[in-house]
C-alpha cells in the first residue's frame, strides 16, 4: 500500500513539474521582456539546410534547450554589423554565468562573399562564442522571411553592398520567437532581459 501511494505521489509530482515548466515556457510575462518587444509565436523556427561556420549542418535541435539571440548581417558591412557584433560581445560577457544556457548567432545575408572561414575570422574578432550561420541564397531568404527580415544586393561601384533589416531576435528554448530588439540599445539591456527569462523558466 505504501509503495502504491509513493508511486502515485511521484507520478503527480512529475506531472505538476512538467506542467509548471510548460506554463513558464509558454507564458513569459511582459515584465520579463523590458527592453524589447515581446512576440508570441506557435511556430518552431526551422534551421534545417543552414550550416554553421564550424561546418555543422543544422537541424532543429540547434535552437533547443538554450535561449538564442540572433541577428542578420554581413562581414563587409562598414558600420552597422560591427556595432551589432560589439553589442553581442558585451552582452555575452555580461551573461558569463549563464553562457551554457544562451547562444548568440549571426546569420549572413551575403553568402557569396562570406565563406565559413571568413565568418570564423570576423566573428572571432568580437567573441569566440558567437556562431555564424550560412546557406544558399534561397535558403537564407526563406529563413529571413520567418523573422520578417528583408535583404537585397545593391550595386556599389564595381562591387556591391547589402541592404538588410537590423533587429535582434530572442528565441526561446523551444525554438520559438520570444522578443525582438531594435538597436541601438544601451549596454546590458539584453543581458538583463535574458537573465530574467532564464531565472523565470528555471524556478
Amino acid at each position: 500500500m505504501k509503495i502504491r501511494l509513493l508511486i502515485i505521489f511521484f507520478g503527480l509530482f512529475v506531472g505538476v513539474s512538467a506542467s509548471t515548466f510548460y506554463f513558464l515556457m509558454n507564458h513569459i510575462d511582459t515584465p520579463s521582456i523590458e527592453h524589447g518587444r515581446k512576440l508570441t509565436s506557435n511556430k518552431t523556427i526551422d534551421v534545417t539546410g543552414l550550416e554553421s561556420h564550424t561546418n555543422l549542418s543544422l537541424d532543429n535541435g540547434f535552437l533547443q534547450n538554450k535561449w538564442t539571440m540572433l541577428t542578420f548581417g554581413f562581414t563587409s558591412c562598414p558600420d552597422i554589423c560591427p556595432t551589432a557584433m560589439a553589442a553581442f560581445r558585451d552582452e555575452l560577457n555580461l551573461l558569463s554565468e549563464n553562457q551554457d544556457r544562451v547562444q548568440f548567432v549571426f546569420v549572413t545575408v551575403d553568402p557569396e562573399r562570406d565563406s565559413k572561414a571568413k565568418l570564423k575570422e570576423y566573428l572571432g574578432y568580437f567573441h569566440k562564442d558567437i556562431i555564424g550561420l550560412t546557406g544558399s541564397p534561397e535558403r537564407l531568404a526563406r529563413f529571413a522571411k520567418l523573422f520578417g527580415v528583408y535583404f537585397e544586393k545593391q550595386a556599389q561601384g564595381e562591387s556591391y553592398t547589402m541592404n538588410h533589416s537590423q533587429q535582434f531576435f530572442l528565441i526561446d528554448p523551444q525554438g520559438k520567437l520570444a522578443a525582438m530588439y531594435t538597436p541601438p540599445l544601451a549596454r546590458g539591456k539584453i543581458a538583463v532581459d535574458m537573465t530574467r527569462v532564464i531565472d523565470r523558466v528555471t524556478l
